[in-house]
Parts: structure tokens; C-alpha cells; sequence
């Protein structure tokens, strides 16, 4: 099966399998699900770390090693694509294609943010601010496209349904069940906002479209600077985070501060769970189970 993979000219059809194959062509689709396994942990385990292309893909572009690497993920991305198909299983398959953070700070693995400031391990957007593309074909829209908010933790309460499973009700859940949101079944996110620690300090919050730090840091390697005041922005129409209106916008204080203090009271109620806890790990009784974690979960609208 051949594949062309842009951009540009880039072809990668006489690659050699990166499993170890010496047979020329396009790396080989795999036709069950064991296989695919298989060969994915497999590729995984001989794989480059950072973002450096596949030796066999390296140099392909002849725009370095992120656009190399960038041929190689949308080549293999098509390859799970068309064996999905291959297999018969388009409908039944819901396909994710998302990332757990933004761009890292080190040159070699740096990429791109967007029109969005900031690199990996700070609260700014260009930390926090992935794609998340979702097709399931008769299910999904195609074409739909939103800016509302989605957490990664609610992947897990999400697909858990779409599964015909449900979350555990024996403990507080961070993850809030988007399954009509993302099925076209309501135009509104059932999240609100969120707040975001790096590593255990609480960095900011963003509730809406609406940003509060109390920590500074637009890069990784910048010094992390506790802010007296906390500094707002409208990232609608300040997307880099230039801008403090706070002064201007002192209102929108109150929706933030309460999404902080509800999650803060909630570790209290329930702690996260603890370093070398046993697995499967029983929460301590008492406090609310089942529902998402306060903090979470969209809240009444309140109007400036």
C-alpha cells in the first residue's frame, strides 16, 4: 500500500521498516490489532528519544529535524488510518489524534506554539494549549470546530462512557464526562475552567476565556516570579499573554478564585493519591464520591 506524506514533495514510500525489515517500500501495515501491538511497542522501544526523526526518515525534508519528524508522525498516523480501515472498523473506532503539553523548551525538541506564548513546564498557553482532533465517523461532525474547553483528565471519564463503562464511584474524579459536548449534542464544554500547577505550585487558573497567574513564567528555564496581584488576560484578545487587564477586569477574580478554592478544599477532603500507594488504591472514607472533583465541572454563569 502506498502512501505519499506531505509536506511538500516528501515521500517516504522507499523508507525501509523501521522494525527491522530490509524489504524497500513503505513501513508495513500490520492487518490485526495483535500485530499492530506488536509492532508498535516494538517501534517504540528502537525509537530516538526527543523529537529526532527515525534514521530512516532523517533528512527527508530538507528542513531539519522537526519537519523531518513531523513527515514521520503524519506518515504513521496515516498508517493506523488506513489499517482502522483496511480492518473494517472505521465505525467502531473512535480516532484521537491530541498531545499532553506544548512545545519543550530545548532547541532540539522546541517545534512550534502558535500564535500562543510560552514552552513546556509553565502555565502559559503555549504550555497548555494542544490540538485535539477527534473523528467517529455517523457519531463526530465533521468539520466541527470549537474553542470550548477540554481537560486531557477528562479523556478518561469521556472514553470510559463512550466504552459503556463509567468512572469509579468509590472516590472524587478530576475528569469531567464530555461525551455530549464532543458528540455535537450541546455547543457548550462541560468544564469551565481549570487550575494549573507546575510541578506543586499552583502557577494559574483559567476559567472561560480568561487567564489569572499568580506565578510568572513564560519559559522553562525563565525564574518563576510569585506576583503580588494576580495578573489577568483576556486571551481572546491577547492570546500571548502581554497584557495585564486586571485592573480593568478585577471581576472576573471572583469565577477564578472559586474554582481554586474548591479544588484546594477538595484535596483537603480527599488528598491526592500518595507516592508508592498500592495498586488498585482504596481513597479514605468520607467525603462526596463519584462526581467530579470541585473545580471541575462548569458552574452557573455568573455576568460581569
Amino acid at each position: 500500500m502506498a502512501r505519499q506524506v506531505q509536506p511538500g514533495s516528501v515521500r517516504l514510500e522507499r523508507a525501509a521498516c523501521p522494525w527491522g525489515s530490509a524489504k524497500p517500500g513503505l513501513y508495513s501495515v500490520p492487518k490485526s490489532f495483535s500485530d499492530v501491538s506488536a509492532k508498535a511497542c516494538q517501534a517504540l522501544i528502537s525509537a530516538p528519544q526527543g523529537s529526532a526523526p527515525h534514521p530512516n526518515v532523517a533528512g527527508r525534508t530538507g528542513n531539519g529535524d522537526f519537519a523531518d519528524s513531523l513527515a514521520e508522525m503524519d506518515h504513521h498516523v496515516g498508517e493506523v488510518a488506513d489499517a482502522i480501515k483496511d480492518l473494517g472498523l472505521v465505525e467502531d473506532t473512535v480516532f484521537i489524534f491530541t498531545s499532553d503539553n506544548g512545545p519543550e523548551e530545548l532547541v532540539s525538541a522546541r517545534g512550534w506554539a502558535g500564535p500562543w506564548s510560552g514552552s513546556y513546564f509553565t502555565a502559559m498557553e503555549g504550555s497548555l494549549r494542544v490540538p485535539f482532533i477527534m473523528r467517529w465517523p455517523g457519531k463526530v461532525t465533521a468539520g466541527r470546530v470549537s474553542n470550548e474547553i477540554v481537560h486531557e483528565v477528562d479523556t478518561f471519564t469521556t472514553l470510559a462512557r463512550i466504552a459503556g463503562g463509567e468512572a469509579p464511584k468509590d472516590r472524587m474524579i478530576d475528569g469531567v464526562d464530555q461525551t455530549d459536548f464532543l458528540l455535537g449534542k450541546q455547543e457548550k464544554s462541560n468544564r469551565e475552567g481549570f487550575v494549573c500547577y507546575v510541578a506543586d505550585t499552583l502557577q494559574a487558573v483559567k476559567w472561560r476565556n480568561w487567564k489569572g497567574h499568580f506565578v510568572w513564567q513564560e519559559y522553562k528555564y525563565d525564574a518563576p516570579q510569585r506576583l503580588p496581584i494576580i495578573r489577568v488576560h483576556n486571551l481572546l484578545v491577547d492570546p500571548r499573554e502581554r497584557e495585564n487587564v486586571q485592573s480593568l477586569n478585577s471581576w472576573v477574580i471572583y469565577p477564578m478564585t472559586k474554582i481554586v478554592n474548591d479544588f484546594q478544599d477538595s484535596l483537603k477532603t480527599e488528598p491526592p493519591t500518595p507516592p508508592g500507594a498500592p495498586d488498585p488504591y482504596l481513597p479514605p472514607a468520607g467525603g462526596p464520591r463519584g462526581s467530579p472533583r470541585p473545580g471541575s465541572a462548569a458552574s452557573p454563569r455568573p455576568r460581569p
